[in-house]
C-alpha cells in the first residue's frame, strides 16, 4: 500500500512539473528561455568561483609558508594554516573548533583514506610538554574515540612528551616536520 501510495505521489509530482514547464514555456517564453541561459550560467560562475576559492587557498598557503611567518601568527591563525594543509592533502570535513570550549583538539578531519583524525595545534616558542600529550590522549578516549590525534607544533617537543605518546594513536610534529608538511610530505598516520 506505502510502495502504491508513493508511485501514485511520485506521478502526480512529475505531472505538475510537467504542467508547469508546459504553461510557462507557452504564457512566459522568455522566462522559459531565461531559465534555459540563466542556469548554466549560474552553474559556470559557480564552477569559476570555487577555482578561484582553491587559488586563494594555494596563494595563502604558499604566501604563509615561512616558518616565521608562522611564529608570527596569532594561534588561530596558525589553526586556520593547519586546517588548510589537511584540505591540500586530501583530508576532508576539515572543521576549526579552537577556543577555550573545543573539546581538547582543534580541528578534526577525516584522513584521505576515510580515518577520523583529532589535532591539536600548538603555536609556541617553548618547547611542548607531556601534560599536553596526556591532555590529547585524553580527548582522544572520551570525546574523540575512534580518532588518530595529530600534535602540531611550531617549536619542539621535551624528551617525557615524545614518550608519552611512543605506542599511543598520536603522531607528533614538530618545526622540522612543519617544514617538511609544507614542502608536501605530510606527516605519516598510524598504520590501521
Amino acid at each position: 500500500m506505502r510502495a502504491a501510495l508513493a508511485a501514485l505521489a511520485l506521478l502526480a509530482a512529475v505531472g505538475l512539473v510537467v504542467w508547469v514547464a508546459g504553461n510557462w514555456a507557452q504564457v512566459w517564453p522568455w522566462l522559459a528561455g531565461g531559465a534555459g541561459v540563466a542556469l548554466p550560467l549560474a552553474a559556470a560562475l559557480l564552477v569559476l568561483w570555487r577555482r578561484e576559492q582553491a587559488n586563494r587557498r594555494r596563494w595563502w598557503l604558499r604566501a604563509n609558508a615561512n616558518l616565521g611567518r608562522i611564529d608570527a601568527m596569532p594561534g588561530i591563525a596558525f589553526e586556520v594554516y593547519v586546517a588548510e594543509l589537511l584540505r591540500r592533502d586530501g583530508y576532508t570535513r576539515v572543521v576549526v573548533h579552537g577556543g577555550a570550549n573545543d573539546g581538547g583538539v582543534d580541528i578534526t578531519c577525516r584522513s584521505p583514506d576515510g580515518r577520523p583524525v583529532a589535532v591539536q595545534c600548538k603555536r609556541w616558542r617553548s618547547p611542548v610538554p607531556a601534560h599536553e600529550i596526556r591532555d590529547l590522549l585524553g580527548a582522544l578516549a572520551s570525546t574523540h574515540r575512534g580518532h588518530v590525534g595529530v600534535f602540531v607544533t611550531s617549536s619542539r617537543f621535551t624528551g617525557p612528551a615524545v614518550q608519552a605518546a611512543h605506542g599511543s594513536p598520536v603522531v607528533l610534529v614538530d618545526r622540522a616536520s612543519l617544514a617538511r608538511w609544507i614542502d608536501r610530505s605530510p606527516p605519516a598516520l598510524p598504520a590501521r
